[in-house]
């Protein structure tokens, strides 16, 4: 029984050693790509080869780029971020855009509804020189005084607004021409 278990240990032994004699093969890298969500690589197309080629981290433009530029994998990025609307810098990549147009009330308006950057707007425009409310806004101003030929004429040279004017009665130096105006 002893030589039978000496044969026996013999044997495991040596199981090592010829367990040790693998078959070889050459590699052969394949072509596409493989890939896991942080690597890339060639992979061994020979046997139960698990050697790859090449193999390396994903390459991104930016943070808001999904796809590598080396194997094509997908990954969910970053969204581009804006201060508003009006901002055509992404805060995350830098990534140019083209945004939307400065928003305001009236072409009076300084400060754009979206972003607040301010903006020299036209001049208020009023009908003329006694008009009180600016045509494109509303915004109210003090206007100048009527302005009449003299005490006597009804109408404002500037708006036409009428007025009413008291003309004396009886014995006066007035005149109908200093009264109404020349008539031509």
């Amino acid at each position: 029984m002893r030589k039978y278990l000496i044969a026996i240990l013999c044997f495991v032994l040596a199981i090592p050693f010829f367990g040790a004699c693998e078959v070889s093969h050459e590699h052969e890298q394949a072509t596409d790509w493989s890939s896991n969500e942080t690597h890339h690589w060639h992979a061994c197309v020979g046997g139960d080869c698990d050697e790859a080629f090449e193999k390396a981290e994903h390459v991104y433009d930016n943070a808001c780029d999904e796809d590598c530029n080396v194997c094509g994998e997908e990954r969910t990025a970053a969204a581009h971020k804006y201060d508003n609307a009006c901002d055509d810098d992404c805060n995350v990549c830098g990534e140019k855009r083209t945004p939307a147009a400065h928003k305001y009330d009236n072409a009076c308006d300084d400060d754009c509804n979206v972003c607040g950057e301010k903006r020299t707007p036209s001049e208020h425009e009023y009908d003329n020189a006694c008009d009180d409310d600016c045509n494109e806004c509303g915004e109210e101003r003090t206007p100048s005084e009527h302005e009449y030929d003299n005490g006597y004429d009804a109408d404002c040279n500037e708006c036409g607004e009428e007025r009413a004017v008291e003309i004396p009665t009886g014995n006066s130096d007035l005149t109908q021409d200093d009264a109404f105006g020349a008539q031509d």
